[in-house]
């Protein structure tokens, strides 16, 4: 990010990966009788928002805190979607979630020099994110368990992830050639 802002980042790099899963997407919605992409626009739309806020504040984190926080504490999805899902659907987490909580919340007091327990401004970012990254991540498994295509929905989540991020940059940020080929 020495060279381009963050929603330019995230959608450069989120129109490249919807090119590159298109072909993929079409192939799977070929293979379907019947499929209507405008029933289903409204949950794909929501699974996009939820990973455009997910990924915007990993992005926005990262340039706050230290990487080896951001990756650590952006993992820590795996240990909120248990707990959403209790809270949304109603399934108690088991016994080896809590401690796992336990032992991520003392990774991150290690992680941060054992000192004090102290966030800093990037680090509740990416805890943010890592709650819109558990949310996604139950979201995800309903809806692809619904409509069968997984490869659809990932080509419409990118897109709509790069397309918010690109109006936003065009917006916020200076969008140069050269920066993005700087970042590349």
């Amino acid at each position: 990010m020495d060279s381009i802002g963050p929603f330019t980042f995230i959608a450069a790099r989120f129109w490249l990966s919807a090119f590159v899963v298109f072909p993929l997407a079409c192939r799977e919605l070929s293979r379907r009788d019947n499929y209507s992409v405008s029933q289903n626009f409204r949950s794909i739309f929501m699974l996009g928002a939820v990973f455009v806020l997910g990924v915007t504040l990993q992005q926005l984190g990262v340039g706050y805190t230290t990487v080896t926080n951001a990756g650590f504490l952006t993992g820590l999805y795996a240990i909120f979607t248990p707990f959403f899902a209790w809270v949304l659907f109603r399934q108690r987490p088991l016994l080896i979630i809590w401690i796992s909580a336990i032992f991520s919340v003392a990774g991150v007091w290690l992680l941060g020099g054992a000192a004090s327990l102290t966030l800093n401004p990037g680090d509740l970012l990416v805890i943010g994110c890592a709650c819109f990254f558990a949310l996604h991540t139950l979201l995800i498994s309903h809806v692809v368990r619904r409509l069968c295509t997984p490869l659809f929905i990932a080509f419409c989540q990118y897109t709509i992830c790069a397309t918010i991020s690109l109006v936003i940059a065009l917006s916020t940020e200076t969008v140069t050639l050269s920066g993005l080929w700087l970042a590349g």
